[in-house]
């Protein structure tokens, strides 16, 4: 479940550029994003192609609007990836720090008890 209220980071769209064959009847859209907190840049490709099974026409603002969605499905899911990795990474870090913090705290408890000696 996901809280509304908690900012999230920013997946943002740079570039579009459409490709459209009409001999094969395939559009390609090929879409360009950045994760700007991170300067994360990447491209999609996604590729509507007619379907005669189904009966379909060769529509270019169709193969258009589903080759982007498919570019952007791809574009979440990649996100989505580097976001778990950075999750990973980011618990792994957050052990260390625990663990640098408890060695600190040994540190200082001894360096106190070493101090009364004098």
């Amino acid at each position: 479940k996901m809280n509304n209220n908690i900012e999230t980071f920013k997946l943002q769209h740079v570039a579009l550029e459409f490709k459209v064959n009409e001999v094969k009847q395939t559009v390609t859209a090929i879409e360009k994003f950045i994760v700007p907190k991170f300067n994360f840049k990447f491209t999609t490709v996604g590729v509507s192609k007619l379907n005669t099974e189904k009966g379909d026409t060769f529509d270019v603002e169709t193969g258009k609007k589903l080759a982007r969605a498919k570019a952007e499905k791809e574009a979440f899911s990649r996100f989505k990836a580097e976001m778990k990795k950075f999750l990973k990474w980011n618990m792994a870090l957050d052990e260390k720090v625990s663990a640098t913090i408890e060695k600190m705290d040994n540190y200082i408890a001894h360096q106190k008890e070493y101090i009364k000696t004098f």
